[in-house]
């Protein structure tokens, strides 16, 4: 089976990051690599950053962030570097219910990657993939899709909160028409 393209990109980016730090697979220990000092010689965070990354409290903006409210009716995903080759699935599940607004292809950088798994970082169960995950999301293209409600869907819930709470699925159980438990989970036993 050939490996589609993002998939060999992200495995030589996990590898370069691993040889950088001469870290041995199986022989050594990855929360070993859970320090300051290591985070600063990766170069995938500034500075500034790393410390909060080892701090329980949230690293303050630097920039004048405004909430702003949206509408009800809309929802949006963002599909992480691992499967961006299958964007097109997702984009074809999402179509059969609602409306897709927009889409778009960020590139995710060390600022938007702590904005997204800051809430994750102390969880011993990801401990030691935290790193690496890191080095392989940061600089890595996402595929965005913004979608919208024209009906009042059955439970009367922010389509925002419908997508995470019931379209989301969980990882690695099969459910059937979710993002994670169908998609996702189809797709990584096929990998």
């Amino acid at each position: 089976m050939e490996l589609p393209p993002n998939i060999i990109e992200l495995a030589d980016k996990n590898e370069a990051l691993l040889n950088k730090l001469n870290f041995r697979s199986g022989i050594d220990n990855p929360l070993e690599l859970c320090n300051m000092s290591t985070y600063s010689e990766t170069g995938l965070f500034p500075e500034e950053i790393i410390p909060d990354l080892f701090k329980d409290n949230s690293r303050k903006e630097n920039i004048n962030t405004k909430k702003i409210k949206i509408s009800d009716n809309i929802g949006m995903i963002l599909i992480r570097p691992d499967m961006v080759h299958i964007a097109n699935k997702f984009e074809s599940m999402i179509s059969k219910k609602f409306e897709i607004i927009h889409t778009d292809s960020p590139i995710i950088d060390s600022h938007i990657y702590w904005d997204i798994y800051k809430h994750d970082k102390f969880r011993p169960e990801t401990m030691h993939s935290r790193l690496s995950r890191a080095a392989l999301y940061i600089g890595s293209c996402t595929r965005l899709i913004v979608f919208k409600d024209n009906l009042v869907n059955k439970k009367n819930e922010p389509l925002a909160n419908y997508s995470r709470n019931t379209m989301r699925g969980h990882q690695g159980v099969y459910e059937k028409g979710t993002f994670r438990g169908d998609l996702v989970f189809q797709e990584a036993i096929r990998l």
